[in-house]
């Protein structure tokens, strides 16, 4: 009788995939970390940033956690879709355009150092977008 190795239902990030798993477990971290920190922290940032009603940076949070616990399933998967991904980078796109809209209209009276939180933050989402699709190109789904 022989045995064969049992194989885990996740793939390790290796070969074409792996830069597009691990960008995607990166912005799992960077999502989770940031959503947590807005929602229990919303009264800290909410000071430095600038902005006095908390229940927005609460909500974004909580909006943050959501889409990184979809965006580590997606990483997980033992095939990675296509689509899925896609759709991710195109969310990312969006905080970034949202991110520059809400600069250049003024809606928020931001501090500086809130004006500067939004730049590092877009650029950062934008960082993993741009490593998202080369990571997707690279996989040929």
């Amino acid at each position: 009788m022989t045995t064969q190795p049992v194989q885990t239902a996740v793939a390790t990030p290796s070969g074409r995939e792996a830069l597009l798993r691990r960008t995607l477990v990166g912005n799992t971290i960077f999502s989770e970390v940031t959503g947590l920190a807005l929602m229990f922290g919303a009264g800290a940032i909410g000071g430095v940033i600038g902005i006095t009603m908390l229940w927005p940076l609460v909500a974004l949070g909580l909006v943050l956690v959501l889409f990184g616990a979809e965006v580590y399933a997606a990483s997980r998967r033992p095939t990675l879709n296509r689509r899925e991904v896609i759709s991710i980078i195109a969310l990312d796109a969006g905080w970034v355009v949202a991110s520059a809209v809400l600069l250049v209209g003024g809606w928020l009276s931001l501090s500086g150092a809130g004006i500067w939180a939004v730049l590092l933050v877009a650029d950062a989402v934008a960082t993993f977008g741009l490593l998202q699709y080369l990571g997707l190109r690279r996989a040929q789904l």
